[in-house]
């Protein structure tokens, strides 16, 4: 379904998000 897609998306960018601000 493409909210499922949007939602790992979503939690993809998260985890960038947090991976890249890690110190």
């Amino acid at each position: 379904m493409i909210a499922k897609r949007a939602l790992g998306i979503a939690a993809a960018g998260l985890h960038n998000l947090l991976m890249i601000g890690a110190p």
